[in-house]
């Protein structure tokens, strides 16, 4: 009996274990969507507060801080301070300077500290119209269209509006077609001041790739290059020939210039009529006729042209190439054309040894005479500058106030070129950044108007 109680009782507790009871359970609160009592920014959290749809509880917890809102600024540079780009954030004040900026060189203008008087030597500076930093003093000569005004030939000279002879001193251009990042007002300026030089050449190539040879869109680009380089030598106080290049080293027919006539009269009406009113612009012609080419052609093609400038600007002094490459002045010895207000280029590179007596007896014939391109070295824009040589030329020309123009304004290669092929400043000549011919061509200058450094 004992037995089966026991039995009966681990039954009994086995049952109560194994069975659940009834509990009471919590319920949970039902929070609604929550309203932000501070809105969290890219430097500080939120809170939001959650109410209990049922019983009224409240609760408060935190809102993360929100990514920045960037934006991309862009300060310039100046002369004086470095520009870069920036990332900020348009709700604080975080910055992140991610990338700086080429620098900027100075804008430099050159101001006269003593003035220069009917042909003295005076004094200018250098300084920098942003930021205003000065820079050396240097001498000059003022020799520009201020001082010797609209010019006529009269006999064999170039002279001012009182019969004073006038010489021109100048730089061309290399083909505009290639080079015609040099025509703007800050290379321009910097080289009228560096040299000291009162007139500018604008070389119009007719043929490779040039004014004959374009489309029409790419013609009129060079024709506003002209343009654009008379009004810049005009407001740099200098004069400006307008150079009608034709060479006939890529087309054959243009070494003879009545093979693009049509071309000509339409470019020399337009452009002689757009400058009309100024009194500074020269009129080249043709620049180097030759192979077969005879004077006869060359005065042609003058009478051609020449009336329809006058038509324009009854007063503009025309320039007339000839025969071998603009170096043979027996044809208009012989046989002149009967105009005014002309003069006959001639073209000469001392390393070829060419003589000067053809330009002595032209002028010694009464022919006005302009250089309107020459170089020291040999007539291919290469080589060795022969300074005894072209030391010779400039005696003789200087000593009858005959005009030259030096070529090129341009980084080419050959040594004709005044900048090192390497240099890409455009607002400097500076002697480091000149080829030997440059520097020659520079202090030449300054000897002729006296300057002494």
């Amino acid at each position: 009996m004992k037995k089966w109680t026991t039995l009966i009782v681990l039954a009994l507790f086995i049952c109560l274990v194994g069975c659940e009871f009834p509990t009471t359970t919590k319920e949970e609160h039902h929070y609604d969507e929550g309203t932000i009592i501070k809105d969290a920014t890219c430097t500080k959290t939120g809170i939001i507060e959650y109410t209990c749809l049922d019983c009224g509880k409240k609760k408060k917890e935190e809102i993360p801080l929100k990514d920045h809102d960037y934006e991309i600024v862009e300060v310039e540079s100046t002369c004086g301070e470095v520009g870069y780009f920036a990332r900020v954030c348009k709700n604080c004040d975080y910055f992140e300077k991610i990338q700086e900026k080429s620098p900027v060189d100075h804008v430099i203008r050159s101001k006269v500290e003593e003035p220069s008087i009917d042909g003295s030597v005076g004094t200018k500076r250098y300084y920098c119209s942003v930021c205003g930093k000065e820079f050396l003093s240097f001498p000059y000569v003022e020799n520009g269209f201020s001082r010797f005004g609209k010019l006529h030939v009269s006999g064999r000279n170039l002279v001012d509006a009182n019969n004073n002879s006038v010489q021109l001193l100048g730089i061309s251009t290399h083909g505009l077609q290639w080079f015609g990042r040099y025509v703007n007002y800050e290379t321009l300026y910097a080289c009228k001041d560096a040299f000291n030089i009162n007139v500018f050449r604008f070389s119009l190539y007719t043929a490779e790739d040039g004014y004959c040879e374009s489309g029409s869109k790419r013609r009129e680009e060079l024709y506003q290059m002209v343009a654009s380089g008379i009004r810049i030598a005009t407001e740099l106080d200098m004069y400006a020939i307008v150079d009608w290049h034709m060479l006939g080293a890529d087309d054959p027919n243009d070494k003879n210039p009545l093979y693009y006539l049509d071309e000509a009269k339409e470019f020399f009406d337009r452009i002689s009529f757009e400058f009309k009113d100024y009194d500074n612009v020269f009129y080249e012609l043709m620049n180097e006729p030759n192979g077969s080419t005879t004077w006869s052609d060359c005065k042609e093609f003058a009478e051609e042209i020449i009336p329809i400038i006058r038509k324009n600007n009854p007063d503009a002094i025309c320039l007339i190439g000839n025969p071998s490459w603009s170096a043979d002045l027996t044809g208009p010895m012989r046989s002149p054309l009967d105009y005014s207000n002309i003069m006959y280029t001639y073209h000469f590179y001392a390393a070829d040894n060419m003589t000067i007596q053809n330009v002595i007896d032209g002028y010694n014939a009464g022919l006005p005479i302009f250089i309107t391109e020459h170089g020291g070295m040999k007539s291919s824009g290469d080589g060795a500058i022969n300074e005894r040589n072209v030391n010779r030329w400039y005696e003789a020309l200087d000593s009858r106030h005959i005009s030259y123009v030096a070529w090129n304004l341009s980084n080419s290669k050959g040594s004709s070129s005044i900048l090192k092929q390497n240099i890409t400043v455009m607002n400097s000549f500076a002697d480091g950044y000149l080829k030997e011919w440059g520097i020659f061509y520079k202090k030449h200058i300054k000897q002729v108007l006296g300057i002494t450094e």
